[in-house]
């Protein structure tokens, strides 16, 4: 599930766009506590999301399925020129500015989630009792639960955001097999 979850944060980080239409984020991964060792870091554009997973409180539902509450962290990193302007007519990107990237990325995720369907849209009988299987996971109902700031890296500031959703998995539930009937039945015929 987490590298579903992964897979989905990713595309929509990377398609948040500017007012110019170019990516807002340049590069998305795993955290791993980059920033203790930076130096020995692989290089990265920025701004940089990295998502990182704590553990997950799962509920066992019927037929194999089980559902969370799933938190994910996503740590922001911006390069800073300064903290402040210092000029009036100051150029690049200072910490203030910085802080509205935790912004941008809150509103460019609600936005992806909201056009994700839900248990709802996906599951049950049509016109016609045609069947719609379940996607093997939905994801759904973003919420962002908590934002901090750090900024003890010289010219990167830290900011990690901390998310929700409800998540069902589906990915243990057996699949449905169609089989060819071969009816035995005899048929007597009394005159």
């Amino acid at each position: 599930m987490r590298p579903q979850l992964f897979n989905q944060l990713k595309t929509f980080v990377l398609n948040i766009k500017d007012k110019n239409e170019q990516p807002v984020f340049k590069h998305f991964d795993l955290w791993s506590e980059n920033l203790i060792h930076i130096e020995q870091e692989q290089p990265f554009y920025t701004p940089a999301v990295f998502v990182e997973f704590p553990p997950i409180q799962w509920k066992t539902l019927p037929h194999l399925n089980r559902e969370a509450v799933v938190q994910f962290h996503l740590h922001i990193l911006v390069h800073v020129n300064s903290p402040i302007p210092t000029q009036p007519n100051h150029t690049g990107t200072t910490a203030l500015d910085a802080l509205a990237f935790s912004d941008i990325l809150y509103q460019g995720l609600q936005k992806q989630f909201a056009n994700l369907p839900s248990d709802n849209d996906t599951f049950g009988f049509t016109f016609g009792l045609s069947f719609h299987p379940l996607p093997a996971i939905t994801i759904n109902t973003l919420t962002i639960e908590e934002s901090e700031i750090e900024h003890d890296f010289e010219e990167l500031l830290h900011l990690t955001d901390t998310y929700s959703c409800h998540i069902t998995d589906r990915t243990a539930t057996p699949k449905l097999q169609k089989h060819q009937a071969k009816p035995k039945v005899k048929v007597k015929i009394s005159s």
